[in-house]
This record gives C-alpha cells, structure tokens and sequence, in this order.
C-alpha cells in the first residue's frame, strides 16, 4: 500500500494544526495557575486553541465557505504563537521562547505560501476560463 505525497502532507499538515492546537492550551493551563493575573490571556488561549483544534476537525467545512482559510489559520497560528514566545521571553524562560518564536515563522512564512499559491491558482483558474470563453 503506498502512500501519495499529497496524502502524507495533508496528515503533516493536519498534525501541525492538532500540534499548535494542543501548545496553546498549554500555554493557556500555564496561565490558568496564575488566572487572577492574567484571566483575559488564559480565556483567549483557551478558545483559541480549542477553535484551531476544531476548526481543524472541520477543515472541509470552512475552506468551502472561506477560500483562503487554510492560509488564515496557519497565519493565526503564527501570531499566537509570537504572542506565546513573548510571555516566555517576559517570564525569563531561558530557551522555550525561541522555540517558540522559530515555530511562529515557520507558520507565518507557510501561511504567505498557501495565500500565494490560492492566488497564483485562482488567476490561472481566470485565464483558462477567459480563453476557452473566446473559442
């Protein structure tokens, strides 16, 4: 039984979506120790990371209604997860924030090449139809 890219990177996608899901409501039950001082951030990590786990559940779903969904949603991904590197950075934690701020990169920059390659398709979708069209 062999296994298409296509399908592998899908899973590889579908798993980072599950992976950042799951950092953020860590982050969010990190901050739940200290609600009282921070109980907008953990409420928002809280629903954050439990929409990209659903939303990643229901992908099909939104990309139907949303077109440039799965670019917008590694793109929030990306800015949380800068928000995340931060409070690590602010907490004195040695090491974890640049982790955390590389994994924000990498999905920002994936995010610019989904919405590009949504763009570079969509134009080209134009084109053929403009010049069958003309036949």
């Amino acid at each position: 039984m062999s296994i298409s890219g296509k399908g592998k990177n899908e899973r590889l996608e579908k798993f980072s979506h599950y992976l950042a899901g799951a950092l953020i409501i860590l982050k969010g039950i990190d901050k739940a120790e200290h609600f009282n001082k921070h109980p907008v951030i953990c409420i928002l990590l809280f629903l954050i990371g439990g929409f990209i786990i659903f939303a990643n559940f229901r992908h099909s779903y939104f990309e139907k209604h949303f077109k440039e969904f799965k670019s917008v949603l590694f793109f929030c991904e990306g800015v949380v997860l800068a928000m995340i590197s931060y409070y690590y950075f602010d907490e004195g934690k040695k090491y974890i924030h640049f982790f955390y701020a590389l994994a924000a990169v990498i999905y920002i920059i994936v995010s610019i090449v989904f919405y590009r390659k949504k763009i570079k398709n969509s134009i080209e979708t134009e084109d053929s139809a403009d010049l069958s069209s003309k036949e």
